[in-house]
């Protein structure tokens, strides 16, 4: 008798959130699927402790590794860079007439653009 196994390695299907704005910590990632391996699957991020949850939030900024182990002790790893806009900086010059050019908190002038 002959007597053949294969045994596929788990590979994680992702989704990404980058962060919404300079210097926010809203990032995400999400294991939306998994192909490969046999269920039931479990998930760490950067080598911490296994467990069902399939989505990790919320992320800063950065390089993050999403491991997916199955039933068999299989595992897969996926290196993800969370990105950010750049940082946006605005310089305001006014020019009020009458003088003085300061706005005082609780002061309104118009800008025009």
């Amino acid at each position: 008798a002959v007597v053949t196994a294969s045994q596929d390695i788990p590979q994680p299907e992702v989704t990404i959130v980058p962060v919404s704005c300079f210097g926010e910590n809203d990032g995400a990632i999400s294991v939306v699927n998994v192909t490969g391996g046999e269920p039931p699957y479990l998930y760490a991020l950067n080598g911490g402790s296994y467990s069902s949850v399939s989505t990790f939030q919320p992320l800063s900024p950065g390089v993050y590794v999403v491991s997916v182990i199955d039933a068999s002790g299989c595992e897969a790893s996926v290196t993800i860079d969370i990105t950010q806009p750049q940082e946006l900086n605005v310089e305001l010059v006014a020019i009020i007439e009458g003088g003085g050019n300061i706005i005082r908190l609780g002061d309104t002038t118009e800008l025009q653009a």
